[in-house]
């Protein structure tokens, strides 16, 4: 009778048992899905224009609510409280990392926070091209007849790295890139010698300079030019 009754038991008590792993891993998800800067958390990366912006047009309208305090000020304000929010989540995610790397439910995306403002896209060019420019464009994101290792520079999953790399804080990152791009290069051009990877950084046009066909100027950055030969001869770039 005692294993029948042990059973029986156990019956009753799996509903209230599989209540609670289901609170508590809703409770995880939740608690891993709570905003916050990942990513971000690099001094860097805060001084890029997109995010510049943001801290003076939020400083502009906290003057507007009577509080005084300029971009400088906000910006090392809202550091401080990003640094300690981080630590307070860290130590409260601790007990739950175990869970979401075995059953990889970790929430490591997050909702953009404001619009890119200056976007950059990637241009890939080789030499070789008419005489009165040396380097002939073979890539460029949005330029209509460059189409080079398109499939893969604009496959959904590249998009988002490619985005990240054109940020100064993940140069060494961008730098792989680029011997990446010199080494698929110097095998799809044997003709050419080099190759130019660079980003063409654009301010967000606004409604009036759309409408007036006045859009900003293309800012070329952070170019690199690699050479082909030492690859055809099995070095590196």
């Amino acid at each position: 009778m005692q294993p029948a009754a042990e059973d029986d038991a156990a019956r009753r008590a799996w509903p209230h048992l599989r209540t609670v792993l289901i609170l508590l891993h809703v409770l995880a998800l939740v608690l891993g899905a709570v905003p916050a800067p990942e990513g971000g958390m690099r001094r860097a990366a805060w001084k890029e224009a997109t995010v510049q912006g943001e801290i003076a047009a939020w400083a502009e309208r906290l003057d507007g609510l009577g509080i005084a305090m300029d971009a400088a000020t906000l910006e090392q304000a809202a550091w401080d409280f990003a640094v300690r929010y981080m630590a307070v989540r860290r130590s409260i995610l601790a007990p739950f990392q175990p869970y979401y790397d075995r059953l990889g439910v970790a929430q490591n995306w997050r909702m953009f926070v404001a619009p890119h403002k200056h976007p950059a896209r990637l241009q890939i060019a080789v030499d070789g091209g008419p005489e009165a420019d040396p380097w002939r464009v073979v890539y460029e994101e949005l330029r209509p007849g460059t189409d080079w290792r398109e499939a893969q520079l604009e496959h959904d999953r590249t998009r988002s790295v490619l985005f990240r790399y054109s940020w100064t804080s993940y140069r060494k990152d961008y730098r792989r890139l680029c011997a990446w791009i010199a080494a698929e290069a110097a095998t799809d051009f044997p003709e050419a010698s080099q190759v130019r990877v660079r980003w063409l950084r654009q301010r967000t046009a606004s409604p009036a300079e759309v409408r007036k066909g006045q859009l900003p100027a293309l800012k070329p950055e952070s170019e690199q030019i690699l050479d082909l030969g030492p690859l055809r001869d099995g070095g590196r770039p």
